[in-house]
């Protein structure tokens, strides 16, 4: 994660979680999205000093399976190499005109009213 990224959590986005406020996560399932949902909790639980109750809403590995999402290996030119999977059973995988994003009706009371 980058300089603006962190300072952009910390500055920004720490201010707004309350104190019994939880995170609900949007992210890849692959191994970058991974390292990025693990570093943005890390950041986020430093600046507010606490755990925080985390819930990654999509993409999870339910709805990598539930909706058959096409099997890619993905190439990370950082590094150099094809990463492996989060699940060891299933290389990544992406949407290809899947929903995967929880419908409004699924989400936990109180979120997304509007």
């Amino acid at each position: 994660m980058n300089f603006c990224a962190r300072a952009f959590l910390r500055n920004d986005v720490a201010p707004l979680i309350a104190d019994e406020t939880g995170v609900l996560y949007l992210g890849d399932w692959d191994f970058s999205g991974g390292k990025i949902e693990a570093n943005t909790q890390r950041v986020l639980e430093r600046a507010v000093g606490r755990t925080l109750q985390w819930e990654r809403l999509a993409l999870t590995e339910t709805q990598v399976r539930e909706y058959d999402l096409t099997i890619i290996q993905k190439y990370d030119c950082r590094t150099k190499t094809t990463h492996p999977s989060r699940s060891k059973q299933k290389p990544y995988r992406r949407a290809s005109g899947s929903p995967t994003v929880p419908r409004r009706s699924s989400f936990p009371a109180g979120v997304a009213n509007g």
